[in-house]
């Protein structure tokens, strides 16, 4: 299992022998993979170009300046590698960076190396103290997560941001790391310095602006990649370097910024629209049922009258058959057997005997088959 490292480089010939002779001792018995880039500056292509590396380590030249994430995406499809490292041309790698990186990259999808800043005054290393750090630029990542991203936006600054916050968003597992693998150099030269891309600079808070405005966090909608040509073959150009602020027909960072700019408002629109569309069907149902309501309350209900058939009640009660009474019975005509029975009460004892009184003076009681007496 090895390790692509991937490097972008502008300017700073003055640095980047150090940054690879950390890197070579970093890496030293293990399976990696150097990828330079070298961002349209005419001035490295010349410095590199005259000088011998080690088989592990690749150069190419990109002829436009487009920032370093277009050359990272590039570089990317040419790794090697399952596991690719991003790395800055101008910082220093301790020497157990690569082989930490590795190892974790068993356990996690994503490796944040702690960093410690230090600047060079008077030819003496001055170390920043009491802060820890994690840069957002430099990281180690499996290839597939990378791929399934598309990548970084082609943005000249604040893209490595951006692409964090969607590993994020995606529950990438990512490992901030304890121990300080990374020395980050300070100067006036990085993108993070210079009055036109800087922490403070206005286009980075324009690209900020827009990655925080973001509502979907899934892969970009392809890989963004450069021309290049391996420095062997390549030649010098002289095309101008861009500079942000330029007005010219050339300037395509500020052409794709517009562009970035003008879609993020037709997304929005949209958005909106669909909002309102939605709230004006709801509206429709909500009159509907208020309109059916209305009319339900506006419909009296017939009152149903009832009329009597006089006419047929009179014939019914003139046909109507009144049964006779049913004649009396006189007690003289009734010859009871009995001639001592004279009432009616008498006959009904006769015809209806009760049961003995048990209260009354009987002299015997019956108890089962014998008679007391």
């Amino acid at each position: 299992m090895g390790i692509s490292i991937i490097i972008p480089t502008f300017d700073n010939i003055e640095y980047i022998d150090e940054t690879l002779d950390s890197i070579y001792k970093s890496g030293k018995d293990l399976e990696y993979e150097i990828l330079i880039g070298i961002d349209g500056c005419n001035k490295s292509l010349k410095y590199l170009k005259d000088k011998t590396y080690p088989d592990n380590t690749n150069i190419f030249f990109f002829p436009t300046n487009k920032g370093p994430y277009l050359i990272k995406n590039t570089l990317s499809t040419l790794a090697k590698y399952d596991n690719l490292l991003f790395f800055d041309s101008d910082d220093i790698m301790e020497e157990n960076m690569v082989e930490y990186c590795l190892n974790s990259l068993n356990k996690y999808q994503c490796v944040k190396p702690r960093l410690r800043n230090f600047k060079i005054v008077n030819g003496k290393i001055v170390n920043e103290v009491g802060r820890k750090n994690w840069g957002e630029g430099v990281f180690a990542i499996k290839k597939p997560i990378f791929d399934y991203h598309n990548g970084f936006e082609g943005w000249l600054v604040a893209a490595d941001s951006d692409f964090m916050g969607r590993l994020y968003k995606n529950n990438t597992s990512v490992e901030l790391t304890q121990e300080i693998l990374v020395l980050r150099r300070l100067h006036d030269k990085g993108l993070t310095s210079r009055p036109d891309t800087g922490l403070r600079s206005s286009l980075r808070s324009k690209y900020a602006s827009i990655s925080k405005s973001k509502k979907y966090f899934g892969p970009l909608p392809e890989l963004k990649i450069a021309e290049y040509q391996p420095i062997n073959i390549a030649e010098y150009t002289n095309n101008d370097i861009f500079k942000v602020g330029e007005t010219n027909s050339n300037n395509e960072e500020v052409d794709n910024y517009v562009n970035t700019i003008n879609n993020r408002k037709q997304i929005v629109n949209d958005v909106i629209n669909t909002i309102n569309n939605k709230k004006q069907i709801v509206n429709d149902v909500i009159n509907t049922i208020n309109n059916k309501k209305q009319k339900q309350k506006d419909v009296v209900p017939e009152k149903k009258v009832s009329s009597i058939n006089y006419e047929k009640v009179n014939n019914l009660l003139k046909n109507r058959v009144i049964p006779k009474p049913i004649p009396k019975v006189k007690e003289d005509n009734i010859v009871p057997e009995n001639k001592n029975i004279t009432t009616n009460k008498e006959m009904s004892k006769l015809n209806f005997p009760g049961k003995k009184n048990r209260r009354s003076d009987i002299p015997y009681i019956n108890v089962g088959r014998k008679i007391i007496k």
